[in-house]
């Protein structure tokens, strides 16, 4: 399967702009039923909090990652034991409930970059013979929605692949806590049918090119209950033909549909 259109439980950050009529509200399974979205996976998670070697080993084996290595600072990864085990909010379908350990992600003090804090690591879901093409193409927008600092979250993000490729009809939707807060449509996101959404890219850190941007404190987030969806129907809204002499995105076989994302998480400063 080449999926087309994707569906992940996550946290995005968006520039793009929040819908201008009444927000949908709606659980991601729900959602991914909508657009026919019928292979889906769940990112395990173990039993029994891990040191950092073995939350390194257990990604590494057990998430699927590219190149078999966690990409940047697999040292500031562990499962630990959920530190707001009561503090969750309510979504469309009740609170939001889990057990068990949590992916806990440090941002030491100082740091300003994926070279110096956070992490980085690639998931090749659909794991097609040849290299991987990567569309960084969201960014954090304030004000479209905010987090509550020391209590669990759930994000949503849907996005589906122009078509055909020269067609700016693609979409991406994002919900907080079930409720949309993010509608942009009209999207060129590839000029080439030989790319397809293939995995995810999970890149969090303090971001900036010097240390301006640098977290004074030393500073964790949590995710848990990762869960992605997959389907092969792209978009089918209206767009204008995009005429361009840019040449096809490479590479011709595989495609990894990247979001510069953090996933699910909940926030606390170690000060």
């Amino acid at each position: 399967m080449q999926p087309l259109s994707f569906l992940l439980i996550s946290l995005l950050h968006v520039a793009l702009h929040a819908p201008a009529n009444a927000a949908e509200v709606i659980a991601p399974d729900q959602l991914a039923q909508r657009y026919s979205l019928t292979a889906s996976t769940s990112f395990p998670y173990p039993t029994a909090t891990q040191s950092v070697s073995d939350t390194d080993a257990f990604l590494v084996s057990g998430w699927g990652l590219g190149r078999a290595r966690i990409q940047n600072s697999p040292e500031n990864l562990q499962f630990v034991a959920d530190p707001f085990p009561s503090s969750a909010a309510t979504v469309s379908t009740g609170p939001l409930t889990s057990s068990g350990p949590v992916l806990q992600v440090t941002y030491p003090a100082k740091s300003f970059s994926h070279e110096t804090g956070g992490t980085q690591f690639i998931n090749l879901w659909n794991n097609t013979a040849g290299g991987n093409f990567l569309s960084m193409i969201l960014t954090f927008n304030r004000g479209s929605f905010g987090f509550t600092t020391g209590r669990w979250n759930r994000v949503t993000i849907l996005a589906q692949l122009n078509n055909p490729p020269n067609t700016a009809n693609g979409q991406i939707r994002v919900y907080y806590n079930d409720e949309q807060v993010v509608d942009a449509e009209g999207l060129q996101m590839r000029n080439t049918d030989e790319v397809s959404i293939n995995g995810l890219f999970f890149s969090t850190f303090f971001g900036g090119s010097d240390d301006s941007w640098a977290t004074p404190n030393t500073v964790h987030s949590y995710f848990r209950n990762i869960q992605m969806w997959g389907g092969e129907s792209p978009s089918s809204l209206t767009g204008p033909v995009i005429k361009s002499s840019a040449p096809p995105q490479r590479p011709k076989t595989a495609a990894c549909f990247v979001m510069a994302s953090i996933v699910f998480g909940a926030f606390t400063a170690l000060v």
